[in-house]
C-alpha cells in the first residue's frame, strides 16, 4: 500500500496526508491508494513537516502508526533527522 507515494525515508521530513472528504470516498479511493495514485486529490491535504507537528481535535481521536494505536489526540510528533539508520 502506497499511502504516501512521494515520501522518502532519508529526507528528514515527515510527510502527512489528511483526508477531509466523506467516508464513502475512503472506500472508493482504496484501490488507488494501493497503487499510490490517489494524490493529488481534492479531499486529501498534503503536509511536509521539518520540525514538529501537533494534532488536536474537538474530541479524543486515536493516533495510529503502522497499524498500532499509540494513544489519542492531543499529540505532538517531533522530526528527528537521521534518528534511524536505514539501508535503502
Amino acid at each position: 500500500m502506497k499511502v504516501s507515494p512521494l515520501s522518502y525515508p532519508g529526507d528528514g521530513v515527515l510527510d502527512v496526508l489528511i483526508f477531509k472528504g466523506p467516508k464513502t470516498d475512503a472506500f472508493t479511493l482504496l484501490p488507488r491508494i494501493y497503487r499510490g495514485e490517489h494524490i493529488p486529490h481534492d479531499h486529501i491535504e498534503e503536509l511536509r513537516v521539518r520540525h514538529s507537528l501537533t494534532v488536536e481535535a474537538d474530541r479524543p481521536l486515536p493516533i495510529e502508526a503502522d497499524g498500532e494505536i499509540l494513544g489519542a489526540t492531543k499529540a505532538t510528533f517531533d522530526v528527528v533527522p537521521q534518528a534511524l539508520r536505514m539501508k535503502l
